[in-house]
């Protein structure tokens, strides 16, 4: 379960960083009853407080197939 919340928190960060966006993300993922690990919540902290992530955090929450009040932004 580690493993599947650091990578797709190094991921994320991938992603932000091709829009400009600068960020470390850290990932809560839980496995259900039929052992499919799902994304829980999303925590980015912005290395600039300047950088506007909306546009970014909606895109983000409809690949991940989670509620955009599932991504916290710091």
């Amino acid at each position: 379960l580690r493993e599947v919340e650091v990578e797709a928190a190094q991921n994320i960060e991938q992603m932000a960083q091709s829009q400009q966006l600068s960020c470390k993300a850290q990932v809560t993922a839980q496995i259900q009853e039929d052992n499919q690990v799902v994304i829980q919540r999303v925590c980015l902290q912005r290395a600039a407080q300047t950088d506007d992530f909306s546009a970014f955090k909606q895109t983000l929450a409809r690949q991940l197939g989670i509620s955009a009040d599932s991504i916290l932004i710091q």
